[in-house]
């Protein structure tokens, strides 16, 4: 460290400086870095001398976020309130980058200087995102569930999409005949020919019990009718279950728009109706097991 850079500073703080996991810079006015400690060295894989001088929004922020991070750093110098972000710390392709909550906070206006304390948060955002996949995840299939389904709606209340409700026909035959492991097994197999079926950049998510619900695009050339057939087809093959017993079953799809400015809650609602509709229309096929080498 350099001793010049401390006087006054007192044997302890300078101890503290030196020890401390949280990384810590100081930055003059013009927004270039006067001195760091070890921990900010380690993690912006830096030496001392290579970081002096350097231009901080840059180093810590990179390319994207570094205009954002000099703007704060104005604000802080202009009223010395204190300033907080988070950014992944642009390191190089082959290092993964370390997620840290920065404190921005004016230490001195004549002349202006900041000290920038920043804290790993890695593992917390890590954790943090594990939850949140966890509460958006149906467990069984490992499709979006409701409330991320309605997350994902809500993106398209100002551009509008088509929103394909799906519920299967016959499927208390399963559980009622061959135990919940048997209609768990056809949960999932259906999960799997749905998002097959589907395009790639469409939503497919299980709505509760046996209801999914898909989210597509409108673009111009987009027909929901003939994607809704093209469902139907694919969940009216056989499914073959793990103890060797097949069962047919069908789907029922109900059809809405949300159009810009509607409420993705009344479009669902309406999209169920339609899919109830259809099922009263349809004949119903009720699920039929047999041995697998039925099948050809």
């Amino acid at each position: 460290m350099v001793a010049s850079a401390w006087t006054g500073f007192g044997v302890l703080a300078a101890a503290i400086f030196d020890s401390t996991d949280a990384l810590i810079i100081v930055v003059d006015d013009r927004q270039r870095i006067q001195v760091a400690n070890p921990a900010a060295q380690w993690a912006l894989l830096r030496g001392e001398t290579d970081l002096t001088g350097r231009d901080a929004p840059t180093l810590i922020g990179g390319p994207r976020r570094g205009p954002e991070l000099r703007q704060a750093f104005r604000a802080a110098l202009r009223d010395g309130t204190r300033h907080r972000h988070e950014f992944d710390l642009p390191l190089d392709a082959t290092t993964s980058g370390h997620s840290i909550a920065w404190s921005i906070s004016r230490i001195s206006s004549e002349p202006g200087a900041l000290v920038c304390v920043g804290i790993d948060v890695t593992d917390v955002r890590s954790e943090c995102e594990r939850l949140r996949a966890q509460a958006t995840t149906d467990e069984l299939t490992g499709l979006p569930n409701r409330a991320a389904l309605a997350e994902h709606l809500a993106r398209f209340v100002s551009t509008g999409v088509w929103v394909l409700f799906c519920d299967l026909n016959g499927f208390k035959d399963v559980n009622d005949t061959l135990g919940h492991a048997a209609g768990d097994s056809v949960l999932v197999q259906i999960a799997r020919r749905l998002t097959r079926t589907v395009r790639s950049e469409s939503f497919v998510a299980r709505f509760g019990g046996h209801e999914f619900v898909i989210v597509v695009g409108g673009d111009r050339d987009f027909n929901p009718q003939v994607l809704a057939a093209r469902i139907i087809r694919a969940t009216d093959q056989p499914l073959i279950l793990p103890d060797g017993l097949v069962v047919t079953i069908g789907m029922s799809v109900g059809i809405a728009a949300l159009n810009p400015g509607e409420d993705p809650a009344a479009t669902l609602a309406y999209a169920d109706q339609q899919m109830y509709a259809m099922k009263s229309r349809r004949t119903t096929r009720t699920s039929r097991a047999t041995p697998s080498a039925a099948v050809g």
